[in-house]
């Protein structure tokens, strides 16, 4: 254990070492980056406050499955959209929906219709990110900090991505 006058060295040695990592390749691509950054979170409590006011029956099981019923015969078809939307636009809770889908269509045809929802916004959220987020980033952000995230990512990325998409509850979608 580092006390006294070794952990100041060591925190000296951490903050030096801190401040020589330039993250943004340029000033344009800190403002640019900021903007996007901007936009994206007015954009996110845009749509938080659209779906808390105009949306609130996705939170609420009861209303959600008198929701879904009144489609009938395409209510596993509405089910399937609303996955789609819960795995794009991460305000929207899938928990509740995987029970009323369970509630409504029973245990089998309810994980069928909730794994092919899902299944299609997974698609879609891959598909952005490979179109939008690695060549973003890689306009961005300096080579050599973006090495050394994906160095993280390859010896510990995959298992505590998994182990967080194991844990139900957790905000997986917006990771």
């Amino acid at each position: 254990m580092v006390t006294g006058d070794g952990m100041d060295t060591a925190l000296g040695g951490l903050r030096t070492r801190i401040s020589e990592v330039e993250v943004f390749s340029s000033a344009r691509s800190r403002r640019r980056f900021t903007t996007h950054l901007l936009v994206a979170v007015v954009a996110l409590i845009i749509v938080t406050v659209v779906v808390r006011q105009h949306l609130a029956f996705l939170s609420d099981a009861g209303a959600l499955r008198a929701f879904i019923r009144q489609y009938g015969f395409r209510a596993p078809l509405v089910l399937g959209v609303l996955q789609i939307l819960q795995v794009v636009i991460a305000p929207i809770p899938g928990q509740v929906l995987a029970v009323v889908a369970g509630y409504l269509f029973g245990a089998w045809w309810g994980t069928l219709y909730n794994v092919i929802g899902i299944t299609g916004g997974s698609t879609i959220a891959f598909w952005l990110s490979r179109r939008f987020g690695r060549a973003y980033v890689e306009n961005i952000v300096h080579e050599e900090v973006l090495a050394s995230f994906d160095a993280i990512s390859d010896d510990y990325g995959r298992m505590t991505l998994f182990l967080l998409f194991l844990v139900p509850g957790l905000l997986d979608d917006v990771l």
